[in-house]
């Protein structure tokens, strides 16, 4: 087990949303100043090339541009965790040990996908990975998208390994986060992410919390996650609530599947001024009639100037 990861994985961690053109191309100049808002908005992490980053829809290649950029904007001031998850093993090790390369403090992995393996297959997965990278690897739990639910008994497990270094979990049970954190809380970090539980799950004790919605509101979730850790409880349900009314746009249909999160979070950001661009197919930008209600959710609930 790798333990550097301890004291950084702490308050809001970000899923770095990739700016892009609007033919889809990279457009690398603006993560300094996405990196600069969020880190002035009091983020205390940040993760480029997850999920909300739409890696699966990136090449090998763009993922190194990404990762690197981000390292670089970033300049040392926060860590910078580089999402490096696929279903081909080879293609993980190079990209972790280009993360390490480039100075990243460590890796991001989700579980394969797309054929099901069973626990057995997970861990020897991942022991693969361990015996070629030199980088803390976070594993992260996350069963709407890889339809594999880690037992305890897997992440006690996985936590032998040399380069093992920390949990991030979206399961969206809040009981099971905190059997989590009962059971290894001590031991490394365990990081939940899945914004419709996270204010129970940052009341359970959780160190830290991933937020998708910080990418354009980070100090509301930063006030947020500081609230519910001083045990100011109807505070925190303040913030939760303006966090819930953003979801409620389009929560039944993310529910559904469809990583409306993404979509959205882009489309928040392009609104108060930040021209991310469009998410790449086969993802699409919200209709109209839901660019209108976020416009609205923007201004008069979480009170961000909306430029466009």
């Amino acid at each position: 087990m790798r333990p550097e990861l301890k004291d950084k994985l702490a308050g809001v961690l970000v899923p770095l949303v990739t700016p892009m053109h609007k033919d889809y191309s990279l457009k690398l100049e603006l993560i300094p100043r996405l990196v600069d808002y969020l880190i002035e908005g009091g983020v205390r992490v940040i993760i480029p090339c997850g999920s909300t980053g739409e890696f699966p829809s990136l090449t090998d290649d763009e993922r190194r541009q990404v990762i690197r950029a981000t390292i670089e904007s970033a300049d040392g001031r926060v860590p910078v965790i580089g999402g490096v998850s696929d279903t081909r093993i080879g293609s993980i090790i190079e990209l972790a040990n280009f993360a390490k390369q480039v100075g990243a403090d460590g890796v991001m992995i989700t579980a394969p996908y797309y054929f099901l393996p069973d626990e057995e297959d997970i861990f020897n997965f991942f022991q693969r990975i361990d015996q070629s990278i030199d980088i803390p690897f976070l594993f992260y739990n996350n069963p709407a998208t890889t339809k594999f639910n880690a037992t305890l008994e897997l992440m006690e497990r996985l936590s032998t390994l040399d380069n093992f270094g920390a949990i991030k979990e979206n399961n969206s049970q809040p009981v099971r986060y905190y059997e989590e954190l009962q059971r290894f809380g001590d031991a490394f970090p365990i990081i939940p992410a899945g914004e419709p539980p996270a204010i129970f799950n940052m009341l359970s004790g959780a160190p830290g919390f991933m937020s998708v919605a910080a990418n354009f509101n980070p100090r509301l979730i930063v006030a947020m996650q500081e609230e519910a850790q001083a045990g100011r409880i109807p505070e925190a349900f303040e913030q939760f609530e303006k966090l819930r009314a953003y979801r409620s746009i389009f929560e039944a249909r993310n529910r559904l599947g469809y990583p409306m999160y993404v979509v959205f979070a882009k489309a928040a950001l392009n609104l108060i001024g930040f021209e991310v661009g469009p998410p790449r197919p086969p993802l699409r930008s919200p209709s109209e009639q839901d660019v209108l209600r976020l416009r609205e959710v923007l201004r008069e609930v979480m009170k961000l100037e909306v430029v466009n």
